[in-house]
């Protein structure tokens, strides 16, 4: 026996199946606008150009680890958050268009800058004849960095022997960074990274007078202190923290 459907114009069925799905995302779509937050346990939320380029994404990244990136539109990475190998601390990471790191805090050291390096200023080279230490270089670091990369020479002539050491002043006592170097008839350099072991107790922040001494220990010859900088850099491994 018909029913009052069978009389129905054709189509009219699926015409109010549409309209009622319809006004189901209508409501969805009311829903959205109103949403205070949400959260995804896992994935990643990117942001796409119409050209299919990645430009913003959070979440998992390829490197499997979860953090946030910033991309150009040519799809070069800009700006990162995250940390760049498993096991490793968060860092902020400014990048140019050929992928070269520009700014970053320290991996390793927290509360410390790691790049730029910003090198620490240093007075010319002096001549040397005296048998006790002589300050021949001095300079103010303000300290931004865990690492001070250190880089100086000492020139002795023929029968002569001469020395250099580089020592820091800090709350009102001197510690020596590396080595004390010596040459005889020859040039000897100083090549040293004072990490967080030398450089204990010093923090982000402080002022610290890094000086470079020299001394004539044998001969009757000038002996010739020279600086070529020293840098604040960041650390390369957990152990220079």
């Amino acid at each position: 026996m018909p029913t009052p459907a069978d009389r129905l114009p054709p189509g009219v069925n699926g015409l109010a199946l549409k309209v009622k799905a319809l006004e189901r995302e209508v409501r969805e779509l009311r829903a959205a606008r109103r949403l205070e937050s949400a959260s995804i346990s896992s994935g990643k939320f990117s942001v796409i150009t119409p050209g299919g380029t990645t430009v913003f994404g959070v979440g998992q990244l390829p490197s499997g680890l979860y953090g946030t990136e910033l991309r150009r539109d040519d799809g070069s990475l800009a700006v990162s958050v995250s940390g760049q190998d498993a096991g490793t601390a968060d860092t902020v990471r400014v990048l140019s268009r050929s992928g070269q790191t520009l700014i970053t805090d320290d991996e390793y050291a927290d509360g410390f800058l790691g790049r730029p390096w910003v090198p620490v200023p240093m007075t010319p080279a002096v001549a040397v004849t005296a048998g006790s230490w002589v300050t021949t270089h001095v300079g103010v670091w303000l300290v931004q960095h865990r690492v001070l990369d250190l880089r100086a020479s000492v020139v002795a002539p023929a029968a002569t022997t001469g020395q250099i050491r580089i020592r820091a002043l800090w709350d009102s006592a001197y510690i020596q960074l590396g080595p004390t170097i010596t040459a005889t008839n020859q040039e000897m350099s100083l090549d040293y990274r004072a990490t967080g072991t030398d450089l204990a107790g010093i923090e982000y922040g402080d002022r610290v007078v890094i000086t470079q001494e020299c001394q004539r220990t044998a001969g009757a010859g000038t002996v010739n202190s020279l600086s070529y900088g020293f840098w604040g850099s960041n650390t390369y491994d957990s152990g220079e923290a």
